[in-house]
């Protein structure tokens, strides 16, 4: 869940960089998203601790039932990343153009049937 929620974060505007920790990215998806903080801060503490807890411990979320939080949480975050991504200004830009081209393409491939229909 936390690449795709990179993946969401990233065509918002929000890349992913190597020098990052979970925690510091995680803000920067907070000032996106300020309202769902909490949600991001509870995603954060399940996901470093799964990472590097031991299996074996009682605070690893697998032990804890704290992993059946996850769904969730996603489903809280998700509409609000995607909502995001969605206003962002290179998407706003890019989507219009790449609509309309697909469209274009699609109308050419139809008439192209119908001729070739046509001609037989």
């Amino acid at each position: 869940m936390y690449g795709r929620m990179c993946i969401l974060a990233n065509w918002a505007g929000i890349p992913a960089h190597y020098s990052q920790t979970p925690h510091e990215y995680l803000q920067a998806i907070t000032v996106a998203a300020p309202d769902e903080a909490t949600t991001l801060e509870r995603f954060e503490d399940i996901y470093v601790r799964e990472l590097w807890a031991s299996p074996t411990s009682a605070e690893h979320p697998r032990n804890s039932g704290e992993v059946n939080e996850l769904p969730s949480l996603w489903q809280r975050l998700q509409p609000r990343l995607f909502f995001y991504a969605f206003k962002h200004p290179h998407v706003l830009k890019v989507l219009p153009r790449q609509s309309w081209k697909l469209l274009r393409q699609l109308w050419a491939k139809r008439r192209a049937r119908r001729t070739i229909e046509q001609d037989l």
